[in-house]
């Protein structure tokens, strides 16, 4: 414990120290970069006037990070989208997989924004390059109808869901079902079944994923077109939802199952 918070101790006053000294007119950019994630102690005037000044010498990394702070209005600097847009141009130009990430969820999920079918392209552009979230976005826009390769997105899913992203593994059991229904497929809804108990079984999760994944299998063994439809597993699984917080399912049994 005492090494932990000599260690937190010098992170702050190695950061503060540079809002100390402002004459030192250029913060590295990693730190600038761990300090959005973390903190947000660096000075704001110092911070955003170090990346126009690397933004001015063509540093596309910077151009990066001032999008992300349009974005998301970090360090209290007024949420633009249109200017994050602009400042991703050159970094994704550039190849920057994190700006092309960046920009690919700008363009699907911002409903003003028409230009869906660059951001899925986007996204998967940086999904190969191994940003492993940019699987969890298309799937966002696969329910809003705004993406239709259900063999990227199932195989991308699988993908971030062997590597420990419990939420992916969820989505992925959603995509399976779908496919499973539109195509009859007993044994593909089957086999993803065996998958997500086995990952059950071996993972660590939450009382929130917990209850994710017993609501998928509501669905599963719930919904009439399912190839695995069963009255039975679909209220064992109901409860289970229910017992772990999901709030319909909670109101379901409430009414149906007591």
């Amino acid at each position: 414990m005492k090494y932990i918070s000599f260690c937190a101790l010098f992170l702050f006053f190695s950061v503060k120290s540079y809002s100390f000294y402002e004459s030192q007119s250029s913060l590295p950019l990693d730190l600038i970069m761990e300090d959005i994630d973390n903190q947000q102690a660096l000075d704001k005037e110092n911070t955003i006037k170090t990346l126009y000044h690397k933004l001015e010498e063509g540093n596309h990394t910077a151009s990066y990070i001032l999008a992300f702070i349009y974005y998301t209005g970090s360090y209290g600097v007024e949420v633009d989208i249109d200017k994050a847009i602009s400042l991703l141009s050159l970094p994704v130009e550039k190849g920057n997989l994190d700006a092309k990430h960046l920009l690919g969820t700008i363009l699907i999920t911002h409903e003003e924004i028409n230009n869906a079918r660059k951001g899925v392209s986007l996204l998967e552009e940086s999904f190969k390059g191994g940003v492993i979230d940019s699987s969890i976005n298309l799937y966002h826009a696969y329910k809003k109808g705004k993406y239709k390769n259900v063999d990227f997105l199932s195989s991308s899913l699988r993908v971030a869901s062997d590597q420990g992203d419990y939420m992916a593994t969820v989505f992925w059991g959603h995509v399976m079902l779908d496919i499973s229904i539109v195509e009859e497929n007993h044994k593909l809804i089957n086999d993803a079944v065996f998958y997500l108990k086995e990952k059950f079984k071996s993972g660590k999760y939450t009382k929130e994923v917990k209850r994710d994944i017993y609501y998928l299998f509501v669905g599963i063994y719930g919904y009439p077109d399912s190839p695995l439809y069963d009255e039975f597993l679909r209220d064992f699984y109901m409860k289970r939802a229910a017992e772990n917080g999901h709030p319909f399912a909670e109101e379901f049994v409430k009414k149906f199952l007591n």
